[in-house]
C-alpha cells in the first residue's frame, strides 16, 4: 500500500517499501514537474518524528499550541 496525501502543491508519500516509492515518484516526475526533499520533517504546520525501533510515526502541533 502507498499512501500519496496531496495538499496544493505539497505532497508527502508513505510506503513501507521504498523501492515501490522511488518507481511512484519516477512516474510522477516524469508527468509533473517535482523536487525531492527528502524525509519531511513537517507538513501542514504539524512536525513529523519517526520512532524506527518502534517503526512508530508521530505527528505534532506542539509549536501550534504554544502560539511560536
Amino acid at each position: 500500500m502507498i499512501i500519496l496525501m496531496l495538499y496544493m502543491h505539497d505532497m508527502l508519500i508513505a510506503c513501507w517499501n521504498i523501492s515501490k516509492t522511488n518507481e511512484l515518484k519516477g512516474m510522477l516526475n516524469s508527468e509533473f514537474d517535482m523536487k525531492d526533499l527528502g524525509a519531511a520533517k513537517k507538513i501542514l504546520g504539524m512536525e513529523i518524528k519517526r520512532d524506527g525501533e518502534n517503526e512508530s510515526l508521530y505527528l505534532s502541533q506542539g509549536k501550534y499550541i504554544e502560539g511560536t
